[in-house]
């Protein structure tokens, strides 16, 4: 296996300490790097600056990512303008068609987040921006790790393995499994996302350089 890394670690909530934590655990699973997620705007350059002391610390490869969480256009566009500069890398977790159009076409954008929670197709027009431009199509392994039943993990995967096999085949590779974990206790190995992977008909998923 090549350099392994955690495209979602989210540390809302989290005090420095705990950041740390989550980072130190991720390194001990075997990743060579993460990336530090936050939903709020005004926490972003306070994250960037914990990134850089544990980047030195720790000697991971960290990342800070915007994610932009249900917006209108409207408003992912004026955020974008504001903090876009600031981070590593932008996401948007769409829910409704208008935010999935605006998410794959927009250029400032990096990852277009999908949650099973509020499904939304993507379509062929979507996928060959996606494409064109190189972004990435994430799924977390999260949703699975907390469900509370077998019934809701089945619901989880039949929404991800829908969003695979209507993927065309050229963009399986902008696909990426991450954890999505909260707290040391929802990380997982790279072993682990590598299994999930190849259990929804990717390869390494972005997760494995």
């Amino acid at each position: 296996m090549g350099m392994a890394y955690d495209g979602c670690l989210f540390v809302d909530g989290l005090d420095k300490d705990g950041i740390r934590a989550l980072a130190e655990r991720a390194a001990l699973l075997g990743f060579s790097g993460v990336v530090l997620c936050t939903q709020r705007p005004r926490s972003v350059r306070k994250l960037t600056r914990i990134a850089g002391a544990l980047r030195e610390t720790l000697g991971l490869d960290i990342s800070v990512r915007l994610e932009i969480y249900r917006p209108s256009p409207v408003e992912a566009k004026r955020l974008l303008r504001k903090l876009r500069r600031l981070v590593e890398l932008v996401s948007i977790v769409p829910s409704d068609r208008q935010a999935m159009s605006f998410a794959c076409r927009d250029r400032r954008v990096d990852i277009v987040s999908l949650d099973p929670f509020a499904y939304v197709p993507v379509y062929r027009g979507d996928w060959q921006s996606i494409v064109s431009q190189g972004k990435l199509v994430e799924l977390r392994a999260y949703p699975l790790i907390t469900a509370p039943d077998p019934v809701s993990v089945a619901k989880v995967l039949e929404k991800y393995v829908r969003w695979v096999e209507r993927a065309p085949k050229r963009a399986l590779s902008n696909f990426l499994l991450s954890s999505g974990a909260t707290s040391p206790e929802h990380l997982v190995s790279p072993i682990t996302l590598r299994a999930l992977a190849l259990s929804l008909g990717l390869n390494s998923a972005g997760f494995d350089a």
